[in-house]
Order: C-alpha cells, then structure tokens, then sequence
C-alpha cells in the first residue's frame, strides 16, 4: 500500500512545456524590450544616479567573474581561484566572490558565443524557464503552475 501524500508531482508533457515555456518567452520579449534587441552589446544596468560609477563598476566586476569561472572551468578547473587579476598575487578570485552557483545559467552560453554581456543577459531568461518548468511539475492545477511562474518570472 502506498502512503497517502498530499503532495504530488505529475508528469509533464513535453509539448506542455514548449507551449508555456513560448508564451513566457513572448511576455518577457515584450516586458524587457528594448533589452533584447540589443542582447550581445548592451545590458539592463543603469549607469545613472549619485552612484553610477560604482554601480557600473560592480556590473563589469561581476561579468568578468562569470567569464573568468566559465573559461577556467572549461580548460583547467584545478585552477579556478588562479584568477587573471592582482598578478602576482595568488588565488585571486577568492578576493571577491566567485559566483559559481551561476555558472549553470551563465556558462553554456559564454561557451558557445565567447560573449560575456550576451552569456549575462540570456542567464535569468534561462532562470525563467526551469522556474516555469519547475512550478508546471510541482503544482497541483495548470492555473496555479501558471500564475506562481507569473510571479516568479515578473514580481
């Protein structure tokens, strides 16, 4: 006898997912534009205000962390923390934050573009869809999936 679960995850269909993952890929076409018409060159970031300089400063910061940890893990991830900056100082990544934990969303694209900007701008739409996946799987109802994907996506 199986034990009664008041949780339960349901099977999803392929087509299922093709068919909202598209839906949300047009809303966050149309919630971002005029971002994805210029992906590879340009980024959401603001670069106005009393603190624009340091803003900036954290964004370029941050993508080169992102590069560096997708470049080192494809050729040598013995040597991840042996970072291309400081010289000579070692372990240099480890000043500041490595960023790991984004590498799933962030790296393939890097690896297949070479592009950093692009690799950071295609990383939350990414974000988007598993979090679209993932509510369609562990939900009860299709409205419910949708609108708790609505507010992950767009809150």
């Amino acid at each position: 006898m199986v034990p009664f679960s008041r949780y339960t995850v349901y099977a999803v269909r392929g087509t299922e997912v093709a068919a909202v993952t598209t839906v949300y890929l047009a809303l966050a076409l149309w919630w971002l534009w005029p971002l994805p018409a210029v992906l590879a060159t340009h980024s959401a970031y603001s670069a106005s205000g009393p603190f624009a300089g340091s803003q900036v400063a954290d964004w370029y910061l941050m993508v080169w962390e992102l590069a560096w940890g997708a470049h080192a893990l494809a050729t040598d991830p013995t040597r991840l923390f042996y970072a291309n900056a400081f010289y000579p100082a070692s372990l240099s990544l480890a000043y500041s934050e490595h960023l790991l934990g984004h590498q799933p969303l962030f790296a393939p694209t890097y690896w297949a573009s070479g592009n950093a900007v692009l690799a950071v701008n295609v990383a939350p739409w990414r974000s988007f869809q598993s979090s679209i996946t993932r509510s369609r799987a562990f939900s009860c109802s299709r409205p419910e999936s949708l609108s708790s994907a609505q507010m992950r996506m767009f809150v």
